[in-house]
């Protein structure tokens, strides 16, 4: 004999089925969605969520795609929530990106998708006609030339090996094969230096070591000095370990896209950008 179910408990559970539908659109229960379909393959971030559970978030794919290691973390202290790659320049490497002819600025998912790179992020500096500021280049286009500024430059050498050097301290190698100034540096040998205090959302550039160097793209705004001092701190302790370190165009201007293992990321910027960095696979030899 089947035992009747209590009709207290069959009512709990349709207002459940019914208060699901209405906060999600979707049939849902027991852990399963039913309806609506989805797009599983798209994430896209427009606002910063208000709280993070954890400093780390389950999407971390170490080696994902070819030498890089995408994971989306919190800041400690900060609730900042930042997206991290981290290339092996043995097999990877970073391009410079520009519109399509006769279009001045747009937005990296769609630089992304037009050079066809895996990862892009904005770039360098630009004025008010959209020109670029500071060196930017690879081996097959030259974007801006060097500028008389108080900024780093980051470049890479064709064995992809990279630095990170002052402006006045650099001179262009025969062998590089991409280069970027901008500004200020936040890390210099493993030490962050006085920073303007000063908050804004931040693209930076990161050197672990001379094969290993770090992309970074925060959701929100971050001191330069906080993000500086994470940046520098080790991996035991929860930061990035770098030895060196730059900002990229941020506020407005910072936005990532990534396509990866079949998965799109996107964190949109407030406007489209005349330059970005790409990275591409490096050519087997």
């Amino acid at each position: 004999m089947t035992r009747p179910v209590n009709d207290l408990a069959r009512s709990f559970i349709v207002l459940l089925r019914r208060m699901c539908v209405l906060a999600s659109g979707m049939l849902c229960f027991g852990g399963s969605v039913l309806g609506c379909p989805r797009d599983e393959s798209t994430t896209r971030h427009d606002s910063v969520p208000t709280q993070v559970a954890s400093s780390e978030t389950a999407s971390r794919a170490p080696d994902l795609v070819h030498g890089i290691d995408h994971r989306t973390t919190t800041i400690p202290s900060t609730g900042i929530v930042a997206e991290v790659f981290t290339l092996d320049l043995a097999r990877t490497r970073l391009v410079a990106l520009v519109p399509p002819s006769g279009t001045q600025v747009a937005p990296v998912s769609e630089l992304r998708e037009q050079h066809g790179v895996q990862v892009a992020i904005n770039g360098t500096f630009f004025d008010e006609n959209h020109r670029s500021l500071g060196l930017l280049f690879d081996t097959d286009t030259r974007v801006s030339p060097v500028r008389n500024a108080d900024w780093g430059v980051f470049e890479i050498s064709a064995d992809g090996t990279a630095r990170l050097v002052h402006t006045r301290e650099y001179a262009t190698s025969e062998h590089a094969e991409f280069g970027v100034q901008c500004g200020p540096r936040v890390v210099i040998d493993g030490r962050v230096p006085a920073l303007k205090p000063q908050a804004a959302r931040r693209t930076a550039l990161c050197v672990r070591d001379p094969h290993r160097v770090v992309l970074v793209v925060t959701h929100g705004p971050i001191d330069a000095t906080q993000f500086g001092d994470w940046m520098a701190r080790t991996t035991e302790t929860g930061g990035l370990g770098c030895r060196d370190a730059l900002l990229l165009d941020g506020g407005p201007s910072a936005q990532v896209s990534a396509r990866l293992d079949g998965k799109t990321l996107e964190v949109p910027g407030g406007w489209p950008v005349p330059n970005g960095i790409g990275v591409v696979h490096r050519p087997a030899t």
